[in-house]
């Protein structure tokens, strides 16, 4: 798949994020992108951390859309708005099978990674 060169976080929840060594960062990398969480595993990242990953996409499991706000709400978080993502449409909810899984819908996630970094 085609590099994007786009730094990328997948978010639980707008907290936890999927760092090193996840299935969210394999899925990134090979989507063609560049994991932005400076952590490993899935763990919660500060506000600063958040700051600076400076994302270009950011992705959230679509259950808690509620709980964020939303897109308009969550993109006006300072930490978020900040970023690419934040400026530039980037935030995404999807189902948390699409990016925190493997699964035989893995492939289709892949494309659809490369295609929100454009």
């Amino acid at each position: 798949m085609a590099k994007t060169g786009k730094r990328y976080l997948l978010s639980y929840d707008g907290r936890i994020v999927a760092g090193k060594g996840t299935v969210g960062d394999e899925l990134i990398r090979r989507a063609g992108g560049i994991n932005a969480a400076n952590v490993s595993g899935l763990k919660p990242m500060s506000r600063e951390g958040w700051l600076a990953a400076k994302p270009d996409v950011i992705i959230i499991a679509d259950h808690n859309q509620a709980v964020v706000g939303g897109v308009s709400q969550f993109s006006k978080r300072p930490e978020v708005a900040a970023s690419a993502a934040g400026k530039n449409a980037g935030v995404h909810f999807w189902p948390a099978d699409d990016f925190l899984r493997y699964g035989l819908n893995s492939p289709q996630v892949l494309k659809k990674l490369n295609a929100v970094a454009k």
